[in-house]
């Protein structure tokens, strides 16, 4: 277990329980929600109505091209942006709200971290 906790503390990442007072009150509300998570961010400056963009791995122009602006746009307004790190569309919401400069929050929700793809590790 405290192997575990290195690798998530040298990726920057805050596992939460549904019982922590950080978990997401919105999340905690809903039926059945993930008993933890795996977060990438600061869920204490998180806005307290997020917006979770979440797509296609393999997005059209179209797609990527909205998801960028939405969320940069939204991140640009104060909203905080929420997504799973999966490539595509997550990926881009991402990159947009912390162009921004923004808040942004990334959560797993899969037993693990591991990010995929690779390249969402920088983020």
């Amino acid at each position: 277990m405290d192997r575990e906790i290195e690798k998530l503390d040298a990726l920057g990442v805050t596992l939460l329980s549904l019982q922590d007072p950080d978990y997401p009150p919105l999340l905690a509300a809903i039926y059945d929600p993930p008993p933890f998570l795996y977060v990438k961010g600061d869920p204490q400056t998180a806005n307290p109505y997020p917006v979770a963009v979440v797509g296609s791995r393999r997005a059209s122009h179209y797609g990527k091209t909205v998801a960028e602006r939405l969320s940069r746009e939204l991140a640009e307004q104060g909203v905080t942006i929420v997504s799973g790190f999966a490539r595509g569309i997550d990926t881009i919401a991402h990159q947009a709200a912390l162009a921004a400069g923004e808040n942004d929050l990334g959560a797993r929700l899969r037993d693990r971290p591991n990010l995929s793809p690779r390249a969402s590790v920088a983020l």
